[in-house]
This record gives structure tokens, sequence and C-alpha cells, in this order.
């Protein structure tokens, strides 16, 4: 007769029903363990390809679609008016399900008048930015950005829906996409349209996933109508809408100050050294912020201070070892993986390192000013914080390892500042100084 199995388990099962359990009792960090898997994923793609990236496209090249995507990250942002930040906090599916539909509305509209905007003008833009290789390539601003906005759009969705492990397998699908076509295209011999074409291929491969998965949802019968939703909800578009314009023209001015004062190969170092730094925060930020927003729209007064206290001190403490890596490490290692003319991009992610450290205890809170209501607040910040970097590298652009220096620390102290701000705005929240609703009735 075989033996009676064991009443105790195995170590390696005990281990296993330990963590599942864990786990179970804690939906946050389960949420947030599947979202970085997939971003994991994708920024380990992103290291891998990034030695034959640059060796196969010059800075230059680089320094173009840097350009480009500066255009397209700014369109993309204030497509859809910020109706699709109000997804997840909306009170019911139906609701929610409308507001993917005018967001959508807009994103088509917005970006269909942008094409024809840059088709009709694209050489007096591609000279204000010093750029005329650029002028080719911008009437596909357009199309690129509808399909990126409209993929964050479905992504709400799918926040609201915590659907988690859908969002990270699209992210593992974007990245192998995109720099699959990136390195075909560069053997082909592939420069600016190689990077361009990859670039869109990577979003459309996540929106045509999307679009299957959501179909039956977004076709549902709904009561609430467009017309109402945009009433109910017009201040995404007027508070929210400048704070996102106010965010994107620094982003996105970045380099094309850069592109400006120096040359296409500093930017196209830029771009590369922004890109790599971002790689420890986006494996961290993404999850935190996308489950972080989620649960924000459901907190209660009295809970939401801890919250935002423990948020803050959480994405500083996991902060420390991946950007004392990039500062120490950085100058000598990327310039030796890279490869190519490439040498800047080590001292300038060092140099960046204050700033995007910060970056990632604040982005995790930033959506808090909407669900309490404190927009203007956000705005009024976000204007400084803005105007601090383009003035900075408009008027001191002898050095662009000082310069960005400068920068990185004067954005970490406003930084600083925001981290007060979220507690103060916490605060207000538990004491019931601002609506209970996230998004105010008409």
């Amino acid at each position: 007769m075989p033996e009676p199995e064991s009443a105790e388990p195995k170590p390696g099962r005990w281990a296993t029903s330990r963590i599942g359990r864990f786990l179970s009792r804690h939906e946050f960090i389960r949420h947030v363990l599947t979202l970085m898997t997939g971003t994991a994923f994708a920024q380990a793609i992103n290291f891998l390809i990034y030695p034959f990236v640059t060796r196969l496209y010059p800075s230059a090249d680089m320094g173009v679609f840097s350009l480009f995507l500066a255009f397209v990250t700014f369109i993309s942002t204030i497509a859809a008016l910020r109706y699709d930040l109000a997804i997840v906090p909306a009170p019911n599916d139906d609701e929610a399900l409308t507001l993917v539909s005018l967001a959508t509305r807009s994103n088509i509209v917005f970006c269909t008048v942008t094409s024809l905007v840059l088709l009709l003008f694209a050489p007096t833009v591609a000279d204000m930015v010093r750029a005329p290789q650029l002028a080719g390539w911008l009437w596909l601003v357009g199309p690129v950005a509808l399909v990126t906005s409209q993929v964050a759009i479905l992504g709400y969705w799918l926040t609201r829906k915590k659907l988690y492990r859908v969002a990270s397998t699209n992210q593992m699908l974007t990245s192998v996409s995109m720099g699959g076509t990136r390195i075909g295209a560069g053997f082909l011999g592939g420069s600016v349209w190689g990077l361009v074409i990859s670039q869109a291929v990577g979003q459309v491969a996540a929106l045509a996933r999307l679009l299957l998965i959501t179909r039956d949802d977004v076709r549902a019968p709904r009561t609430s109508t467009r017309r109402q939703l945009a009433r109910k909800y017009r201040n995404m578009p007027l508070l929210n809408g400048p704070n996102a314009v106010v965010d994107a023209i620094r982003l996105n001015g970045i380099p094309l100050l850069i592109g400006r004062f120096f040359s296409l190969e500093v930017v196209g170092n830029f771009s590369v050294a922004w890109t790599l730094i971002q790689a420890p925060l986006g494996l961290i930020n993404g999850a935190l912020s996308q489950v972080f927003f989620q649960r924000l729209a459901v907190t209660a007064r009295g809970e939401m201070l801890p919250l935002v206290r423990s948020s803050l001190l959480r994405s500083l403490l996991i902060g420390i070892a991946p950007f004392a890596l990039i500062f120490f490490l950085g100058p000598t290692l990327l310039p030796w993986v890279l490869g190519g003319d490439y040498h800047l991009v080590g001292a300038i992610a060092a140099a960046l390192v204050p700033w995007l450290f910060f970056n990632l205890a604040t982005s995790p809170v930033s959506m808090l000013f909407i669900v309490v209501q404190k927009q203007g607040v956000m705005l009024l910040h976000s204007i400084v914080y803005m105007a601090t970097p383009l003035a900075i590298l408009w008027l001191y652009h002898d050095d662009i390892l000082a310069t960005m220096t400068v920068v990185s620390l004067a954005m970490a102290g406003l930084l600083a500042g925001f981290c007060l701000l979220a507690l103060w705005a916490a605060r207000e929240f538990d004491r019931g100084r601002t609506p209970d609703l996230s998004l105010p009735e008409s």
C-alpha cells in the first residue's frame, strides 16, 4: 500500500501557500506586482535592445525622432480633453463607459485637426526647432498620437475594472512589437523612418488587443449621453486640461529647447539618457500609479493622509538603491554599453538623478489633487514646475551637463515642495474641507 501523505506541507509548497495567502490578503500589493511584471518585462526588452539601437541609429537620427516623439506626447496628453481621467472615479460603469466614448470622440477630432495643421505648416514648425529633417515626419504626429491616446483611454477602463493582468501583458506586447520592428528596420538601413514606424507598430499592436478585449464593454447599451457627461465633467477640460497642457509643454519643451540651443546629437544623447534613467522609475511608478489611482478614488475621509504619507515614504525608500547605482555607475558604464556617439548619455543620466528620484515619490500621488478637488493648487505648482526648466535652458545653455545639473536640482526642490502640498491636500480632505465626490455634479 502506498504510504499516506504527510499532514505537514512540504517546504516549497508551504512557502508558496504562505505567499499566496499573503497576496490574497493584500490586494494592493498583488495588483502592483502584477503590473510590475509587465513593466519589468518591457524595461528588460528596452535594455536588451538599446545597445543594438544605438549602434544602428546615430544620435542625430535619434535626436530627430525625439523631437517627433515630443510632438506626439504633447498631443496625446491633451487629445482626450482629460475626460479619460474621469473614467476610474466615475460613480458607475454606465457613466465610465460613456466617458470612454466621449474621450474617444475628443481624441479623434483633436488628432485629425493636428495632422492637418502640421501637414500645412511642417516646414515652418521644423525650422522653429532648427531641425529641417523633421518636416517630412510631422504629418504622422496626429495618427501616432491618436493611437497612443486611445491606448491610454482604454487603459483607464482596465484600471477601473482591476484588469491589471491584461494591462501587464499589453505592456509586454507593446515592448516586443516596438523593439523587434526597431531592430529589424535598423538592419534594413532604416534611419528616422525605422524609429517612427516602430513606435507606430508598438502602439497599434497594443490598441488592437485592447479593442478586442474591451469590445463587448464598449458596445454595451448606456443610459448616459456624451452631452450630459461633457457638462457634468466640464471641470476636466476647464481645470485639469490647462494642467495637462502645462505639463506637456514642460516635458516636451525640454528636448525642443535642447535641439534649438545645442544640436540634434545632444538631443539624441539626452533622449537615450532620459529613457534609460526612467527604467527604474517606470518599473516601480507605472504599477504604483495605476493601482494607487484606483485606490485613491475609493478612499474614505480620515484615511487619505495616512495613505498618501505611506505612499511617499515607500516610494522614496524603494528608489534609493537603483538611483544610487545610476549616479555612481552610469557615467562609466552607459557609454561603454551603448557605444557609437552616445558618449554623453551616462553623464546626463547622473545629472538627472535628483530630479527623477523625487519624481518617483510624487508621481503616484499626483492624481490625489483630482480626487480631492484641488486641481487649482496643482495647476499653480505645475506652472512653476514648467517655467523653471525652460527658463534655465533659455538663459543658461553654454554646457549641456552644467545646464542639466542646475535643472535637475531645481526640479528636485520643487518636487519636495509638491510632497508637502500632497500631504496638505490629503489632510484637507480628511477634515471635510473638499467635496465627497472626486468630480462635481452639474
